[in-house]
């Protein structure tokens, strides 16, 4: 699995995907029930940053199911620690997918979960997209509080910028000026690929800005022109 793991994090994602799936398969069979959880959830990652959301959703779905089931063969204390996690992303794909009401409630739950842990990123990442689901579905109020709730996770675990960031969030007005906003992408800084790029422009809409995401090789591309000229 981990040459799956570094291959993902090359973006070489077609080949990332074979061969996490060969070592689904290979767990599956060997009754390695904690670690063929982790290939589902990794697996789900992959189609994930390739903006295959749906195949992404099953996979999240099928290793949750296991972290809630008793009988699933999973060690407890792995399937406690993880399920909150992967509950979070199965909210998040709802979201993306526009399936924002039981998106609502998935991340709800997974928010709930992880209060029993130390704050963490995953848990101000979950309440940030919240947030911007509950904008989407025009309960500011309730949006305001996910954001003040983010705002405060993001400041005790040193990350100041998103802090800010989420601190700051007025509800959209319908005369508010579009501007190109490239910091909201800090709140996606542990993603990469199109799916960060959608999460982002998404996000966006949700706070009522126009979102210019710029990927590195554009950055590199620019530099590149500007030498030449």
């Amino acid at each position: 699995m981990y040459a799956g793991v570094a291959l993902r994090r090359l973006q070489r994602l077609d080949e990332a995907v074979a061969s996490i799936s060969r070592a689904t398969e290979m767990f599956k069979a060997n009754s390695d029930i904690d670690a063929y959880c982790s290939c589902l959830s990794t697996l789900a990652d992959c189609f994930r940053d390739d903006s295959r959301l749906e195949e992404a959703l099953e996979k999240y779905r099928e290793a949750c199911a296991m972290q809630g089931d008793e009988g699933s063969g999973m060690t407890p204390s792995i399937a406690a620690l993880t399920r909150p996690y992967t509950l979070a992303q199965v909210g998040e794909c709802l979201g993306l997918l526009g399936h924002r009401a039981e998106a609502i409630t998935t991340l709800t739950e997974a928010i709930a979960l992880m209060e029993q842990f130390q704050l963490n990123y995953r848990q101000a990442r979950a309440l940030e997209a919240l947030a911007a689901v509950l904008t989407e579905e025009g309960r500011t109020g309730e949006s305001r509080r996910a954001y003040t709730r983010a705002a405060e996770v993001f400041e005790a675990i040193g990350d100041v910028e998103a802090s800010s960031r989420c601190a700051t969030w007025r509800p959209p007005h319908p005369d508010t000026p579009k501007a190109g906003v490239r910091g909201i992408s800090a709140c996606c800084s542990a993603w990469s690929g199109p799916f960060r790029t959608t999460w982002i422009e998404r996000t966006g809409q949700a706070l009522g800005l126009s979102i210019q995401v710029r990927s590195d090789h554009d950055d590199h591309q620019e530099k590149a022109n500007s030498s030449a000229s």
